[in-house]
């Protein structure tokens, strides 16, 4: 399944892309799977989701909030550089990934080439990979990034107990 879903990304040059900073690492994606920028001061670092690093209030829910290092590896607290909190659509609804920096990039500034068949992972975020202000960048979706941080759990999980405190 991921192996079709790596196929389906957008590279048509009138496509706009994102660039989150993870360190020194670009990871961009699709601009539509960006819903809004927020503080990282708005985190909640109350009963964190697992993998995550707390939540977002955001439409009237409560979001799981993740924090990547340089090779997409769940990191348990908050680094100091990454404070803007970019809320991703999933198909539950939202989740948060914590970066330094956030840039718009127009599609004809990229060519995204696939990923070689010998990097290409079962349960890998990367769909592609492109060059960026001379250094390799990384390119993924909301999708597959949720499946790496397994953020649908952690919202469905989020659902139920608001749900029992509702009705208990």
């Amino acid at each position: 399944m991921m192996a079709e879903q790596r196929a389906v990304i957008d590279t048509e040059q009138s496509s706009r892309y994102v660039c989150l900073s993870l360190g020194r690492q670009a990871l961009l994606l699709p601009q539509h799977d960006i819903r809004t920028l927020e503080s990282v001061l708005d985190v909640s670092i109350e009963g964190r989701p697992v993998n995550g690093v707390g939540w977002l209030r955001f439409e009237k829910g409560r979001w799981p909030v993740y924090c990547c290092n340089e090779e997409l590896q769940p990191l348990p607290v908050m680094p100091l550089q990454q404070r803007i909190c970019a809320l991703l659509t999933c198909a539950s609804g939202y989740f948060g990934l914590l970066c330094a920096n956030v840039a718009t990039v127009p599609g004809a500034q990229l060519r995204i080439r696939p990923l070689a068949a010998a990097m290409a992972r079962p349960h890998s975020p990367l769909c592609g990979l492109t060059l960026y202000h001379g250094r390799v960048g990384l390119v993924s979706t909301a999708a597959h990034l949720a499946v790496l941080l397994q953020a649908e759990a952690a919202i469905r999980q989020q659902a139920a107990s608001g749900r029992q405190a509702d009705h208990g």
